[in-house]
């Protein structure tokens, strides 16, 4: 079990720590402890960006020796080598500072997932100020955890390699975070309408990090498919089949907030939509995809957020590289995103979409229908045909095309 007792360091033997993790429900409380595959896949990007709340728990399972001197925990990864540094390689943020006393009976302390992977780049170090700011925020993977010092143990101040009477590392007992969606994405999509529905076609890059695919569309005007795949649980385990969001974690209203220290480097393209941007900026926007090159919506936001209410299709193996999606409205042009995810569930969509119209002829083969923004190739490329003005007319063009979808659904 991740809960097991970690070995005390040569300090004081009778100081034996027992350090675990747990996450809450939605009403605060205790809902379960992290073991097995949640050590591993539970603390991704979506999580750490609605600020989930893991709750260490920690307690001594013997005496706790002299109970007046104070017992600091440190938040972050490869603590013990950092504070032996004395900050060159970024120091952790302080968790708590407590009396021996107190683990007789054990403790619990609420820390940010964002602290699990980035030492603190300002003077306050403590965790659950707001003036401590991080390196960086939700970003990288790796392993992190609590460390515990008593800086006392060896009549030197500040704790020194000696002083650590837990060092997560050394006992194995480290919580995996994985903020990164796959970077190396598939390519080449294409949709082929065929009669009942439409086939989606694509090449799969050279990738480890993808576990799998889902398949995100909308209509023409922006209308969800109706198609019903559920979002994961709020906090179930990721299993490799399915990803997270702001949206499906908690509702796009973040439980709790970090301060990062400004970089200035302005990255952009990196698979999520940041502060003061409509869409994710980056090379890989075209007037074909999500967003156009002036980084304006071609798409609906909820399809932009990788919103649940757009997935139409089940979980798609990683090693495939076709599937067909039926359900859809003959005679209708969808717009087709493919999503590549990660074990943990993180997820990032390819920047180019794919589009069709519904086969109603009863034959293969079929295009875009009369009034369509965008057609398709033999071979399945979306071909547009709007402007960036037009690209930014869609809002618009939604609204008068509305009565004519519902006549449409009804009718047919």
């Amino acid at each position: 079990m991740f809960a097991a007792t970690g070995q005390a360091l040569a300090v004081d033997e009778s100081f034996d720590v027992r350090v675990r993790y747990a996450i809450l429900d939605e009403q605060g409380e205790r809902l379960r402890t992290l073991d097995g595959e949640d050590v591993e896949r539970f603390v991704n990007r979506a999580r750490c960006e609605c600020g989930t709340p893991i709750q260490a728990e920690l307690q001594t399972e013997g005496a706790v020796g002299s109970a007046e001197r104070t017992i600091l925990g440190l938040l972050g990864n490869r603590c013990a080598g950092r504070e032996a540094a004395e900050g060159r390689h970024g120091l952790c943020s302080l968790l708590f500072e407590e009396p021996a006393a107190a683990f007789r009976a054990g403790f619990s302390a609420l820390f940010h997932p964002a602290f699990l992977g980035s030492y603190v780049a300002s003077t306050q170090r403590e965790a659950g100020s707001s003036y401590t700011a991080l390196a960086r925020g939700c970003e990288g993977e790796g392993e992190g955890g609590v460390w515990v010092c008593d800086p006392q143990a060896d009549g030197a101040e500040g704790c020194q390699a000696d002083d650590f009477v837990y060092d997560a590392e050394a006992a194995g007992e480290l919580l995996r975070y994985d903020f990164e969606p796959p970077y190396e994405l598939p390519y080449d999509l294409r949709a082929e309408p065929r009669w009942g529905g439409v086939q989606l076609r694509w090449s799969l890059p050279d990738s480890q990090d993808i576990a799998g695919f889902r398949v995100l569309c909308e209509t023409e005007w922006q209308y969800s498919a109706e198609l019903e795949f559920p979002a994961p649980a709020r906090d179930a385990a990721a299993d490799g089949t399915t990803y997270y969001t702001v949206d499906s974690v908690c509702g796009g209203q973040p439980q709790s907030l970090v301060k990062v220290a400004e970089d200035g480097l302005g990255i952009c393209g990196d698979g999520r939509v940041d502060p003061g941007e409509e869409c994710d900026e980056g090379y890989q926007n075209s007037d074909a995809g999500l967003c156009s090159d002036a980084c304006e919506l071609c798409v609906s936001p909820q399809m932009q957020r990788l919103d649940w209410s757009r997935v139409c299709s089940d979980f798609i193996a990683p090693d495939q590289t076709s599937v067909f999606i039926d359900g859809l409205i003959p005679g209708v042009t969808y717009h087709f995103a493919l999503v590549a995810h990660d074990a943990a569930g993180n997820a990032r969509a390819l920047g180019r979409l794919a589009s069709a119209t519904v086969d109603d002829s009863g034959y293969y083969g079929g295009g875009a229908g009369g009034g369509s923004f965008c057609s398709v190739s033999s071979e399945g490329q979306v071909s547009w045909v709007m402007s960036l003005g037009l690209c930014s007319l869609l809002g618009w063009l939604r609204r008068r095309r509305s009565i004519e979808l519902e006549l449409r659904r009804g009718t047919l």
